[in-house]
């Protein structure tokens, strides 16, 4: 395998068979929850805060916030364009999707844009909804409902 690091709407890609794209859902900063990952990779033991002891640089309100881990990906307003944008420039024939139903793109939405592109397959999973859901704000303001289901999309795009 091959890694490639850098802003997915703007780096070069090798010609493939298939790309796996499991992208943010929510408007939340997906940056902030992969912040150990990040500093394992990057082995730079950057300067950490609150309870979680999250990279001080992906805290907004903090003086070294890096606005680059920005993503249209989390915005309501710009999501179904970066989706159009990745399927466009992938060289690949096949991409495979991996998305919630309670998505920021609705569901319609989305497939009716990438099947400009191609043949477009949707099989459904029922799925627990993620960890965050269950916790933090979600549950303090009476969001999340124990045990609730959504359903999984996979999208199957034959280009």
């Amino acid at each position: 395998g091959r890694h490639f690091e850098g802003d997915c709407l703007k780096i070069d890609y090798p010609e493939v068979d298939l790309a796996y794209l499991d992208p943010p859902y929510s408007p939340h900063a997906y940056s902030t929850y992969y912040h150990i990952w990040d500093s394992i990779a990057r082995w730079d033991k950057p300067e950490t805060g609150l309870k979680a002891r999250r990279r001080i640089d992906r805290v907004t309100k903090s003086e070294s916030y890096d606005p680059s881990m920005e993503s249209p990906w989390n915005r309501p307003s710009q999501a179904l364009g970066a989706f159009r944008a990745i399927i466009e420039r992938l060289p690949v024939r096949y991409a495979l999707i991996s998305y919630s139903d309670e998505s920021l793109v609705e569901r319609g939405d989305l497939i009716s844009a990438i099947s400009e592109y191609g043949e477009v397959e949707v099989r459904e999973i029922d799925y627990k909804r993620n960890i965050m859901s269950a916790i933090g704000n979600a549950a303090k303001y009476g969001e999340a409902e124990k045990g609730q289901k959504n359903k999984e999309l996979l999208i199957l795009l034959r280009k």
